[in-house]
């Protein structure tokens, strides 16, 4: 093992020990791991040191090469890479765990060289993470996951929890759009808001729709017709 990298593992295990991060070696090798990491993915240093960084946790097969290509750009270009990772594994309860990372390039001293990978993690809001895919994806092919609510219809339940996490009804089209492979526009998500969800839910205005939405659950009901997963090279 290259000795700057040695080096550079002591000083991860005395700065870093708590953190949400991994260190990977320019095979992606994981060779320092933090606490929070472990906390998170319920893994042990036993089962990541040493291992491919696809090894260390599962990751769904459409995520594993625009993971690659981002790493190799970190590595090749010697940049900080930002990403978004959405990982249907992360789902708790009924919402996914978004999280972004930063993949920091760790060179040899006096060099350009890159000789590591600081891999490192935080929890996104929801919010930030559909306008990512408003700036960053075309579209998203279905999951193929059943209808999770028999009171709304499929779109119903998409623009009720989109409500909540998009600033207004542009957004909502746009991801409506994203995840359905076909263009909505604001009028059809104004219409449907307005004829079928306003009565459905006995209110007459949006303020009073979202609270009543509130009151059932439907900030934290996500449809499954908008669960994906997901790696968003932001640099790009």
């Amino acid at each position: 093992m290259n000795k700057h990298l040695q080096q550079y593992i002591k000083y991860c295990e005395e700065f870093y020990n708590n953190s949400f991060m991994i260190l990977l070696d320019r095979d992606l090798i994981a060779r320092f791991v933090g606490n929070e990491y472990l906390k998170v993915g319920n893994k042990t240093r036993e089962s990541i040191i040493g291992k491919q960084v696809h090894q260390t946790a599962p990751v769904p097969p459409e995520n594993i090469e625009p993971s690659f290509k981002a790493f190799n750009k970190a590595i090749t270009e010697n940049k900080i890479v930002p990403v978004l990772i959405a990982n249907l594994l992360h789902k708790t309860t009924d919402m996914i765990q978004i999280f972004g990372a930063h993949i920091y390039p760790v060179t040899e001293p006096g060099t350009n060289f890159v000789i590591a990978l600081r891999f490192e993690f935080y929890k996104v809001k929801l919010e930030l993470f559909f306008q990512a895919l408003i700036n960053n994806v075309n579209k998203i092919k279905d999951n193929g996951l059943p209808h999770n609510d028999d009171f709304l219809t499929k779109r119903e339940h998409q623009i009720a929890f989109l409500l909540f996490y998009c600033k207004d009804y542009v957004e909502i089209a746009q991801i409506i759009s994203i995840f359905n492979n076909s263009v909505v526009t604001e009028k059809t998500v104004r219409n449907i808001v307005s004829r079928y969800l306003y009565p459905k839910f006995m209110v007459s205005n949006k303020e009073n729709l979202i609270a009543k939405l509130q009151q059932c659950g439907y900030d934290s009901k996500m449809p499954n017709s908008l669960l994906t997963n997901r790696f968003i090279d932001l640099s790009s």
